[in-house]
């Protein structure tokens, strides 16, 4: 009796400490002096009905750099000034306020010498406390969500090891450059950013490409 009653008691125990399984919550915090260094990769891959062989391709590109450069203020709404570099040398100014709901684009730049253009209400860049089933922004049409936190991932790249959680980007029919069979995946940490990839496919008929057309993008921070 003594020992069905401690093999009870030791049951109720684990049960009671059972830790309960939860989503990994990610909070971006961008810090004056952040410099995140990014490489690109492109690869392509034509399944060509004409030929006995198709064709691929695979290359990278310059990197693409994000450097938080300083603490400011933009109509007394404190901010920090973020300088992206893309791979082809386009510079952009974002000026990004930290709210208890999240950060917030509220002005941008085209260059360091371009006008200041003020957002005419703040865009919501990340929410605060991403976990599983977060979502924000919505489809041109209103109708659909444009981004949403699907799981949780751990990252490792050249620059570390990061924990993540993984946005699905929701294509719209008419978005500028991507296309509503494009799958777009981003990773997000604490520090912002990690990694990124798309991946499509498309149909293809012009000179000696014919039949479908394979497309895979990658960016992953590398510093």
């Amino acid at each position: 009796m003594k020992n069905k009653l401690l093999i009870l008691l030791c049951c109720i125990a684990f049960i009671g400490c059972k830790k309960e399984e939860t989503s990994e919550s990610v909070t971006v915090n961008y810090e004056v002096g952040d410099r995140f260094i990014y490489l690109n990769e492109l690869s392509y891959f034509y399944d060509d009905t004409t030929a006995l062989n198709a064709d691929s391709s695979s290359y990278s590109l310059d990197s693409t750099y994000l450097w938080v450069e300083k603490d400011t203020t933009i109509n007394g709404t404190a901010c920090k000034k973020v300088i992206r570099t893309n791979w082809l040398g386009f510079v952009s100014i974002d000026y990004i306020a930290k709210k208890s709901d999240g950060n917030y684009y509220i002005a941008s730049r085209s260059s360091s010498g371009g006008e200041l253009s003020l957002y005419p209400e703040p865009e919501l860049e990340y929410p605060a406390n991403m976990n599983l089933g977060t979502h924000w922004g919505t489809t041109p049409d209103g109708k659909n969500r444009r981004n949403e936190v699907i799981g949780n991932a751990t990252v490792s790249t050249a620059a570390g090891k990061f924990n993540c959680v993984s946005v699905k980007y929701n294509i719209y029919p008419d978005d500028f450059i991507f296309r509503v069979n494009d799958q777009f995946i981003v990773y997000i940490s604490n520090k912002g950013l990690v990694k990124l990839e798309i991946n499509s496919f498309s149909t293809v008929d012009y000179e000696d490409k014919h039949g479908k057309q394979f497309s895979s993008i990658k960016m992953y921070r590398i510093e």
